[in-house]
């Protein structure tokens, strides 16, 4: 084991002396899990609800129907979910929209209720700008629930006139009524566990991962250029076995791909308020991870004949696994293509532990994402001496 220990030695002083492993295991990494996270996670989220602005305008004064719309967002109101202001008429409304007084507006017709009444179409406008899609659509929900509504006390009405002989004027009444009783069943909400990273931690992960399987082929590099530099002779010449030393290289490239993980783990821990939970579980999922990500860049790598070959194969694995794997963005699950295929990359076992991590749990929770990592690293290990043997000449 001194043997090992002191190749693995020698390899990591000469890693320091080129500063390369700093770039792309902690500088790099910072650099792009902050830009990241300042463009599509703001560090400075606040946890306010977004409340919208909304104008309504209404020319069916004294209709029942339009008088409960009016009463319903005055309720929303309340609970502090919209703010409501009241215009004229719709030309004042629709400038208020324009001139960004409101978010949006709802406009109710003179003849609306008659006409809800009579069985006639009758349609509540919505007015919105076009540059707010967002606000549109929430605008248009409320209408088209309203209507929901509508129609639902419409029908109550309509059974009640039949059984009891009501006027039209008692219908509706009797409908609004009926529609704001309390449902003799409700549909209980139960609170699930959120599995899912915020954004520092979910772009500081995805920039580990990354950046991680650039220096995870350090070892199988390193034999390369001993190769080219004919020092690999004189450790085949002296009593190290050829599997010693390829053992020190596989063990180099496993230590400088945990070590820049949990060096960048600690920096983004402090510096982008990334919240890396249940450290134990979080670092046997580290541990697979580069393992994993070891032996892929090492199979693909590991028949270059020179290190530039070895160093171009291991860029295009490195960007196709990190595109793939969901590392900046996610990537959609379920039974789609893409997300079938990402789980063939350590990228997605690795995020989809941490995120099943967050939602609580501890190890058993992560217990897939391990097996599967781990029978990665066995496998394609296993497979990458095959070719690395080839590299053992001299």
């Amino acid at each position: 084991m001194r043997d090992i220990a002191w190749i693995v030695l020698k390899d990591l002083r000469q890693q320091v002396r080129d500063r390369t492993i700093f770039i792309f295991g902690l500088i790099a990494p910072l650099a792009i899990a902050a830009a990241l996270s300042l463009a599509f996670g703001s560090f400075f989220q606040t946890d306010e609800a977004v409340v919208f602005e909304f104008g309504i305008s209404n020319a069916d004064a004294g209709g029942p129907i339009s008088e409960a719309f009016s009463v319903a967002m005055a309720e929303l109101e309340t609970e502090g979910l919209v703010g409501i202001t009241f215009h004229r008429d719709r030309f004042s409304l629709e400038r208020a929209v324009e001139e960004n007084e409101v978010d949006a507006g709802f406009f109710i017709p003179d003849g609306f209720s008659q006409a809800i009444v009579e069985g006639s179409e009758a349609e509540v406008i919505v007015v919105a700008n076009p540059d707010g899609p967002v606000v549109a659509g929430v605008a248009t929900s409320i209408a088209k629930q309203f209507a929901l509504e509508v129609a639902s006390a419409s029908a109550a009405g309509a059974t009640l006139a039949i059984l009891g002989g009501l006027t039209p004027e008692q219908m509706v009444q009797a409908g609004l009524a009926a529609s704001q009783a309390n449902p003799p069943a409700r549909i209980a909400s139960l609170e699930a566990e959120i599995r899912q990273l915020d954004a520092p931690t979910f772009y500081s992960a995805g920039a580990a991962m990354f950046f991680m399987v650039f220096v995870v082929g350090t070892g199988l590099l390193s034999l390369l250029e001993e190769r080219r530099l004919h020092t690999l002779a004189r450790l085949l010449a002296s009593p190290i076995s050829p599997g010693r030393i390829l053992a020190a290289k596989f063990l180099l490239s496993f230590t400088v791909g945990t070590g820049s993980v949990g060096l960048f783990m600690l920096f983004s821990r402090f510096l982008l308020g990334a919240d890396w939970v249940d450290l134990p579980a979080t670092a046997l999922l580290v541990v697979a991870a580069v393992g994993a990500s070891a032996g892929i860049v090492s199979l693909v790598a590991g028949w270059a004949r020179t290190a530039e070959q070895a160093q171009n194969f291991q860029s295009v694995v490195a960007v196709a696994m990190g595109i793939l794997g969901g590392t900046f963005f996610p990537v959609a699950g379920g039974d789609t293509f893409l997300g079938t295929l990402s789980l063939a990359t350590p990228h997605a076992w690795f995020m989809r532990g941490l995120g099943d991590l967050s939602g609580g749990g501890g190890l058993g929770v992560v217990a897939l994402p391990l097996v599967v990592l781990t029978g990665m690293a066995v496998l394609t290990l296993t497979i990458s001496v095959l070719g690395a043997r080839r590299n053992m000449r001299p």
